[in-house]
């Protein structure tokens, strides 16, 4: 049996309700176990618990007595895990073959960094880079490249250093608040840029998926963050590249999650509340006036309908009572 000193790394997969998800995820991890590595699962009080399916010996599972919420089971990882470094694996993704080999070698050379991002499809990293300070980091995370750093399955976190920031992600939880603990670490030690991949990105059915308002509303919260001005206006730059995205991904929150006209108003506003509270703290004013013709679109009533109009019956079947899909799980 591995004693607790000597584990590297926990690789921990919060889930809920996604058996078939969690088994293939668990299915491609298991094979690449060894002894330093601990896998642990957080059931945040599925409907079916997950000990009742996945029976194995090399891993831990615990239960949540109530569901906390994504975020609060997200936040728990830090708290469960043993291992020196956290690997939090999304439930719906899975390791690449040699992901955990990728993983051990990459915590080995750089045992000191306090945080480790890995290549991906949605931000590609090219070459190693070593980030040493508030300059270097705004230099190697590409604001372009803001929804690949987003993504926690391709990403480590040094787990003793982590943990004192585990106050802030309480406090900012946003919808990703493993972000909020990974840019705290900026001006504390290394952060690491890796042009490995270790994950596999699975978009589940539509009914499975996070809720991209929930995602984009709750974004600005990294703004506001107790970080230096120079990285607080670079976070806020990433931002502003995911909002001029923002437009496509409100169309796909209508099309899929809010049949409702009336939902669909809500949301915009709620949208347009947010966002023009924060860009409003950075005195840009063409982001303001971008923003501003963004919501007048999206504020006309025909438009929404004539969305919805075009949405196959067979796929509104899902998504009754403009029923929010993944803002807690």
């Amino acid at each position: 049996m591995t004693s607790l000193s000597s584990i590297e790394l926990t690789v921990v997969i919060p889930t809920y309700n996604r058996r078939k998800w969690l088994k293939r995820c668990v299915a491609c991890l298991l094979p690449q176990l060894i002894q330093n590595v601990e896998v642990i699962i957080l059931d945040n009080c599925s409907d079916e618990p997950v000990a009742g399916y996945l029976n194995d010996s090399r891993i831990k599972v615990i239960r949540n007595p109530v569901n906390i919420g994504a975020v609060g089971n997200f936040l728990r990882a830090f708290e469960v895990g043993k291992g020196k470094w956290i690997w939090i694996m999304g439930d719906d993704d899975q390791p690449q073959i040699d992901g955990v080999f990728k993983a051990m070698e990459t915590i080995r050379t750089y045992a000191d960094a306090n945080h480790i991002y890995f290549s991906n499809h949605m931000g590609p990293i090219h070459e190693t880079g070593i980030s040493c300070g508030v300059e270097d980091f705004c230099q190697l995370f590409k604001p372009e490249y803001f929804g690949g750093r987003l993504w926690v399955s391709s990403q480590l976190f040094n787990l003793t250093k982590a943990k004192p920031m585990l106050r802030y992600a309480y406090a900012y939880p946003g919808s990703s608040p493993h972000m909020s603990i990974a840019l705290l670490q900026v001006e504390a030690g290394q952060i690491i840029f890796c042009p490995d991949e270790i994950a596999i990105h699975h978009e589940p059915p539509g009914e499975e998926q996070w809720n991209p308002h929930s995602i984009y509303s709750q974004m600005p919260q990294f703004s506001l963050l107790p970080v230096p001005k120079r990285l607080r206006r670079h976070i806020a730059e990433g931002l502003s590249k995911w909002y001029h995205t923002y437009y496509s991904h409100f169309l796909e929150v209508v099309k899929l999650r809010y049949l409702d006209t009336q939902d669909a108003e809500d949301i915009t506003l709620i949208f347009e509340f947010r966002w023009h509270a924060i860009i409003s703290l950075f005195n840009d004013n063409k982001l303001m006036r971008d923003h501003i013709e963004t919501c007048e679109k999206l504020r006309n009533r025909s438009f929404i309908e004539e969305i919805i109009l075009t949405i196959p019956e067979e796929q509104r079947q899902p998504f009754r009572n403009g029923e929010l899909v993944g803002t807690i799980r």
